[in-house]
């Protein structure tokens, strides 16, 4: 489904910005799970816009491999594709892990040092669970936050493609 939006927008916005605006939807997602949200707030306040903004990150996998293969000769544009995938996917796991440890450590009970459970000890509405899960949250815009750093550095010449 975002390949019908994606396609038809690189024909029309630079790519940079679209790599760009991409990058900040994926930062603002994670920011506003991590709000913290009162229960009787509506889904349609905070986690609607939160969902809306989470296909960010499959919008800038085509982009950049648009880019190898541009950046590349035609012998090695097989290679670089296979590699944007896989540096993709090794990213999506390593953000996943690193997002899950800070979970855990934001869950640590610091008088007794122990592991807080929060499905077995005090359900999903538990405010020890929720710290962790808004931790892992904010680890993740923080991530998105230094990819856009570095999108900003390294791929300014990306607009002339």
């Amino acid at each position: 489904m975002i390949s019908f939006v994606v396609v038809p927008a690189l024909l029309i916005i630079p790519r940079f910005y679209l790599l760009v605006v991409s990058i900040i939807f994926v930062i603002l997602s994670p920011l506003l799970f991590a709000l913290p949200i009162s229960p009787s707030s509506s889904y349609w306040a905070y986690g609607f816009p939160a969902m809306v903004l989470t296909p960010g990150i499959e919008i800038v996998t085509p982009i950049l491999a648009l880019y190898v293969v541009h950046c590349l000769s035609q012998d090695d544009q097989s290679i670089g594709g296979g590699l944007v995938q896989t540096a993709s996917n090794i990213g999506k796991a390593l953000g996943l892990a690193l997002a899950s440890v800070v979970q855990a450590i934001a869950t640590v009970d610091l008088d007794t040092g122990r592991e807080f459970d929060g499905i077995i000890v005090g359900g999903l509405g538990d405010p020890e669970l929720l710290k962790g899960v808004r931790a892992a949250q904010y680890a993740s815009a923080g991530i998105a936050t230094v990819a856009l750093g570095i999108a900003l550095v390294f791929f300014r010449g990306l607009k002339s493609l």
